[in-house]
């Protein structure tokens, strides 16, 4: 039985200003044909369909185009919600499509929904865990009210509702799934486990290990496709996130693909990545804004229309630099100065003194150099003393 596992479409995602919906078209299709040459006898789709719970007219279409593709195919698939997902509007219609072969996670209510897929004198039991908190764990299990038998009713006060972690809140749907043994069981999740590796467009807010779920839950299943991670990477050999199909930060330039899942004798896992050139990339040039308006260097560099993110090398800003590189290359979606704090989220800046403490010219010049790293000159400090000192004039009425 063979097997593709793919996750976080994030379907009608921007970056900046720029819809990404041609892109992603020409991945899923990407997606269609590997399915096709591969023989694949499913599509495990770990979570994130769409990038937000209420998603945009196109990005339904695109996603609508892609599943009746599949079932013309004949090609089963799997999957479930994300965090970016509704739970309610993904599953909207899933008994009506099981019969044409796309089976969808239900909204947790306790139990976790079991697919059986026979093919290639296999059988396997797909089970499909939508994107889980420990507020909805508890709630579905009944863990937010007090022992029955003692008469209370009412919910637990704050603290313990929030007491519980992620991994404690596995635990307690993992204890809850029966696993049959008359074949493999796969499981499709959507959680951080502990000691993956984030990327910079997840936007996955964690605190210390609560919101990272522990691995060895997972010990009971034969493979286990994971989503919520953009960068493909495996935890153990059998669990494994495919990450994001392309990159949706500019820090992001590892590999992007899917993971076919092959269980004859055992699961073997291999990553065949999106080919080169099949859509715009994402990508990062440098230089000075002359170099980089120049015919020569254009000629060159292959990625003039791809999204960019253009650093400066100047000392002081561009004049209007955004809306003049933008008619060179189309698709900018950042500018930043080489120099300045914003070219470097990691470093480490003085924060701003306090405001009430400066005058005019020293704010001007204390921002330039944090901008810039370098102090105001002396001959700009003058110039603007001059312009503070002619429009307080005005006010005055001078």
């Amino acid at each position: 039985m063979k097997l593709l596992h793919i996750s976080d479409l994030h379907l009608g995602r921007r970056l900046g200003e720029f819809r990404l919906l041609e892109e992603q078209a020409a991945l899923l299709d990407w997606v269609l044909r590997t399915a096709a040459e591969q023989h694949a006898d499913g599509i495990l789709l770990a979570g994130d369909i769409y990038d937000r719970s209420v998603p945009p007219v196109e990005a339904v279409t695109l996603f609508d185009r892609f599943l009746t593709r599949l079932t013309e195919m004949g090609i089963p698939l799997f999957a479930i919600s994300g965090n970016h997902d509704s739970p309610e509007r993904i599953s909207f219609g899933s008994r009506l499509f099981d019969g044409q072969g796309i089976h969808i996670s239900q909204v947790y209510d306790g139990t976790v929904r079991c697919v059986r897929l026979d093919a290639g004198g296999e059988r396997a039991y797909v089970h499909l865990l939508p994107f889980l908190k420990p507020v909805h764990v508890r709630a579905a299990l009944g863990l937010d009210t007090a022992d029955a038998e003692s008469g209370e009713s009412e919910e637990l006060p704050d603290t313990a509702a929030h007491s519980m972690t992620c991994t404690e809140a596995m635990a307690e749907v993992v204890s809850q799934m029966v696993l049959p043994e008359d074949g493999i069981n796969i499981l499709l999740c959507h959680q951080f486990l502990v000691g993956a590796v984030r990327s910079e467009s997840e936007e996955v807010p964690l605190v210390g290990t609560l919101d990272a779920v522990d691995a060895s839950l997972f010990s009971g299943f034969d493979y286990v496709a994971l989503g919520h991670l953009h960068r493909a990477q495996q935890v153990t050999d059998t669990i494994r996130y495919s990450g994001a199909l392309m990159p949706y930060a500019f820090s992001e330039t590892e590999p992007k693909g899917c993971i076919l899942v092959d269980t004859d004798g055992g699961i073997r896992c291999t990553f065949l990545p999106v080919p080169e050139g099949l859509t715009r990339t994402l990508a990062t040039l440098s230089g000075t804004y002359d170099t980089l308006i120049s015919l020569s260097f254009r000629e060159s560099c292959p990625h003039c229309q791809d999204y960019l993110k253009i650093l400066l090398e100047e000392d002081t800003p561009v004049p209007d630099a955004m809306a003049k590189l933008s008619v060179v290359y189309p698709r900018v979606v950042q500018l930043a100065y080489r120099h300045s704090p914003a070219a470097d989220p990691t470093a480490v800046y003085d924060p701003l003194p306090d405001r009430e403490q400066l005058s005019p010219e020293q704010v001007f010049a204390s921002f330039y150099a944090r901008q810039n790293e370098t102090a105001l000159p002396d001959a700009d400090l003058d110039y603007i003393r001059a312009l503070l000192t002619e429009e307080g004039d005005a006010l005055c009425g001078r």
